[in-house]
């Protein structure tokens, strides 16, 4: 049953009200008129009223409110079988009175005051008190309904100073989504997000609304063709507070302190661990229970449409163009907006009229292409495809499949997807187990050898990876392989998501390059692009249908600004299908070991965290601007990536430092294995760009930002990435070395103080972030060899060239050249870990940090670290150790090996000595060595 009420006032009757219960959920909602119809009526009560009555309150109660009270019954005749479910109630709790003096009206509760404050220019929700414990605050905003109910009203004063609804011709309505764009099981969507508005707006909804209030509002507000975004605010305290004004988009965003204890919210099973290993979120509690909840609620939403998790994630086995057993082919497609579908392509001569999709179940329109006569498919492999579509509003495109699994470019600037099934391809070396830590190589298939050219996914496997599991990586990280039009995007303008780029070869020929990682022992991991689309239409994801929004939000909210791209909507079933879909996708179909996530901070704040500052504080989390649907997403990919594979790893792209980002999912956290150390290579950065001399370097906040990190949450540690090597920035040993690596780099050439310097340094670097910045370590590609220049895709601003387009692993296997110096110090920190096996003993523990010295001491594991980045040396420092006996040295950057003066002879053995309670080494330290100790006896 459907009910639709609408608020509506008599014109020039004083102003009346009632409470209306439905048999269904005997739950209260404040209503004025019961009508059939979503429309406002101000020429008075329809005939379907049949009785109005009128009781006046005592004067007892009178004496409360500011102005006359009345209470109003109606009963509706329209229908009879739903007149049945209704039943009129005169509740002497709630009263609706008009106040004199200004333009307001207030609903108010006898025990704890509610007042709708409604402006003739703009409606907000003020002065809101918590609802006593046996009246619940969804009673007064109208949620906590078990039927689909619309509410509309929004007042203002008539010339005569009486209250009456403005006419249906000026007053705006509040849309969930698109009216022509909602589906069926989106109803549980809207629900799962409460979007509502009481006497300020309408609210669609579909069942159990019996959750907390959220912290945002996705609503669509249209005035004829005029479109407008408001803001939500919520903060609870001593009083609560829902303020809608008039902005600049359709994301509603809600900020809030508190909820009610009356509303339902539920723990994470063992929140209680990550209170105690963060006490400063315990005031957050409630946030993170109302997380936990939406969670909760999203997961039971899929359950309520898919028989589990792992067939809601497989269904990117259902949609797409599918060739089936007996060589028919099925092509299936969400599309809420399309009015008509064809399929067309080489194998039909591009008759664009020939194979006509019929609209099946909700959205879902399908295909079947019957073999021939001869029993085969129609369709050849290698056939190019498109969609030729024409939306509901009369506009003719075309489009490839969202879930396209192989396009190409070829002669045209867009893709055109491409029939390729896949043949079974012969797996030949088992993933092995997760490593202990991850030593992460960050790689990029196309630009894998030192040629001016896009490099394939077969020369990276039989070049790269026995390379990097030579010097003792354990992990491949892969950029760039989901599908982007624009090469020089470094991929994270995904074009289609399910298709491995086609300039690096053929799918399979992935297959062989992760497989040869298995082969070496090797995880392979993707970076993954869930965080935007690219805006592309004809060959990407947006628009697919015609429409603002399909898998996106729509709107002002669905763009980001700064990268030029869409958002996604994580609230909507089908895109949560989509994206649970593509994770399981890469998982079964490549054996991907895991995922690297890219922009989690975008994704977990409407800010995207662009132009704002994170200090630490709490509030900066938990605000009008987290964004609880990206939330809940990661929450549930973590979980059920971890439950179905135990063995994956994910790692989350993260600068704000979001508390619990790392912690399991059953402690209210959001999931990930690992989060990227993003502040360690800007400050390296930072350091030599604004540094003159080596003297304004701050060892205190080096050692602060390495070391700060939150408890038990693993950090991945690195010096720079492809952040840092992109066009407008240098490499860390081109900041160090600058235009010298070109002439000085050759052992034959004079060892200038600047190379001299350089090369010291970036050993230091590399050893200081490893030893102490987190719980794993990455390198992008040619960094652990000191690459030169920076890294230029081509495009139409530098010629389409390729020159900067390529890591040049040439330079190291020279060896006349110094290079090889930092490639074998690179080697020697990971075998120095693998034997010492530091990275997951916690934190390190710092024993000094001498700003005149420029010296770094501190303990971790069983090893003493030892940094002097001073220009001079010292004679006899003493060292603090953690236990008393001899000390060796185990690791060196200035072994002449390393590139290195060879000032530190490495059998001699240091004897510990006491002061007090500690213990102390007399040590030779070199200008800009880094020295690490080991307990020998």
């Amino acid at each position: 049953m459907i009910l639709r009420l609408s608020c509506a006032l008599q014109r020039g009757e004083i102003p009346k009200a009632s409470l209306l219960k439905t048999r269904d959920n005997n739950i209260p909602a404040p209503v004025l008129l019961l009508n059939n119809r979503l429309n406002y009526l101000p020429q008075g009560c329809p005939e379907m009223l049949k009785k109005i009555f009128r009781k006046k309150k005592s004067s007892q109660d009178r004496s409360n409110s500011a102005g006359d009270i009345v209470n109003v019954q109606y009963m509706c005749i329209e229908d009879k079988e739903r007149c049945r479910s209704v039943e009129p109630v005169i509740n002497p709790t709630y009263v609706l009175r008009e106040r004199k003096n200004n333009d307001e009206i207030e609903i108010a509760h006898f025990n704890s005051a509610t007042y709708v404050n409604v402006d003739k220019k703009r409606p907000c929700y003020e002065n809101l008190d918590p609802p006593t414990p046996t009246t619940p605050l969804t009673s007064v905003l109208s949620e906590n309904m078990n039927n689909r109910r619309i509410y509309d009203g929004i007042w203002q004063y008539n010339s005569n100073r009486r209250l009456q609804p403005r006419s249906a011709a000026t007053i705006p309505h509040f849309e969930a989504c698109d009216a022509n764009q909602i589906q069926q099981d989106q109803l549980k969507d809207i629900t799962q997000q409460r979007w509502f508005f009481g006497y300020l707006g309408r609210l669609e909804a579909d069942s159990k609304l019996n959750h907390t209030l959220p912290s945002t509002f996705l609503v669509r507000q249209s005035h004829r063709d005029d479109c407008y975004i408001l803001s939500v605010k919520l903060v609870a305290g001593p009083v609560a507070h829902i303020k809608i004004e008039k902005g600049e988009g359709y994301r509603l965003q809600g900020s809030y302190k508190s909820f009610y204890t009356s509303m339902s919210s539920s723990s994470a099973p063992d929140i209680s661990s990550l209170l105690s290993l963060d006490p400063y979120l315990s005031p957050f509690k409630t946030h993170l229970d109302n997380l936990y909840s939406n969670y909760q609620h999203t997961r039971d939403r899929i359950l309520s449409v898919s028989p589990s998790l792992e067939d809601f994630a497989n269904s990117y086995q259902e949609f797409g163009i599918q060739i089936q057993t007996d060589n028919s082919v099925r092509c299936r497609e969400w599309a809420p907006n399309m009015a008509t579908l064809h399929l067309a392509g080489d194998f039909n001569h591009w008759n664009k009229t020939e194979y006509k999709f019929v609209q099946k179940e909700g959205e879902i329109w399908e295909l079947v292409i019957r073999p021939d006569q001869n029993g085969q498919c129609k369709i050849p492999v290698g056939s190019d495809l498109r969609f030729f579509c024409e939306d509901k509003q009369g506009n003719k495109f075309d489009r490839i499949s969202p879930w396209a699994r192989y396009v190409t470019q070829g002669t045209r600037i867009y893709f055109n997807e491409v029939f390729l099934p896949s043949p079974q391809f012969e797996w030949e070396y088992k993933a092995p187990l997760p490593p202990r830590v991850l030593y992460i190589y960050e790689s990029h298939v196309g630009i894998c050898t030192p040629e001016p050219k896009i490099s394939s996914y077969v020369e990276f496997a039989d070049t790269v990876i026995p390379r990097i599991a030579k010097l003792g990586y354990n992990t491949v990280q892969l950029m760039a392989v989901m599908e982007h039009a624009y090469y020089a995007s470094f991929g994270y303008q995904v074009t289609s998501f399910f298709a491995p780029s086609s300039r690096f070869g053929p799918p399979d020929t992935l297959k062989y390059l992760i497989d040869t990682a298995h082969k070496h022992g090797m995880i392979v991991l993707l970076d993954l692009v869930h965080s935007h689309a690219s805006n592309n239409t004809t060959d990407g994801l947006n628009s697919f249908d015609g429409s603002d929004s399909h898998y996106f939000l729509s709107g002002p909210a669905g763009q980001h600004e700064q990268w030029n791209s869409r958002i996604f909507d994580y609230t909507n079933t089908a895109t949560l299908k989509f994206l649970l879909s593509n994770l399981e996708y890469w998982v079964s179909e490549f054996k991907f070991d895991g995922f690297r996530f890219d922009g989690v901070t975008s994704m977990l704040y409407h800010h995207h965290g662009a132009n704002y500052s994170f200090s630490g504080d709490y509030n900066e989390y938990f605000n009008e601007y987290l964004n609880q649907g990206a939330v809940n997403y990661m929450m549930l990919a973590n979980e059920y990536l971890h439950s179905r594979y135990p063995n994956i790893v994910t790692i989350a792209e993260d600068v704000s430092g979001f508390p619990g980002l790392c912690r399991p999912v059953r402690e209210g956290g959001v999931g990930f294995d690992y989060r990227l150390a993003m502040s360690t290579p800007d400050l390296w950065i930072k350091l030599l760009k604004e540094s003159t001399t080596d003297a304004e370097w701050d060892v205190g906040n080096i050692v602060h930002t390495l070391n700060n990190r939150r408890y038990k949450e693993k950090n991945i540690a690195y010096v720079e990435s492809h952040d840092q090597a992109l066009v407008g920035d240098k490499s860390i040993a081109f900041w160090l070395m600058d235009r010298e690596m070109y002439t000085n780099m050759s052992v034959l050439s004079e060892l200038t103080p600047r190379i001299e310097r350089g090369i010291a340094l970036h050993k230091i670097l590399r050893l200081l972030t490893f030893g102490l910045g987190g719980e794993g370590i990455l390198t992008f590609m040619g960094n652990e060899f000191g690459h030169p220049e920076w890294l230029d895709f081509p495009r139409e601003g530098n010629g389409e060239s390729y020159h900067y387009c390529r890591r040049q692993y040439n330079l190291p296997d020279d060896q006349l050249l110094r290079y090889k110096f930092l490639e074998r110090f690179d080697a020697a920190i990971l075998t120095a870990e693998r034997e010492y096996k530091w990275l997951d003993q916690g934190n390190g523990y710092i024993y000094l940090a001498h700003e005149a010295d420029k010296v770094i001491v501190f303990e971790r594991g069983d090893l003493c670290f030892t940094f002097n980045l001073h220009w001079e040396s010292f004679q006899g420092y003493r060292t603090q150790v953690k236990s008393p006996g001899k000390y060796k040295v185990v690791l060196n950057s200035d072994a002449e090996v390393f590139g290195g003066q060879n000032r530190i002879d490495q059998n001699t053995e240091y004897f510990s000595y006491t002061e007090g309670d500690k213990f102390f080494i007399s040590t030779y330290l070199p200008s800009r060595t880094a020295l690490v100790f080991k307990l020998c006896d």
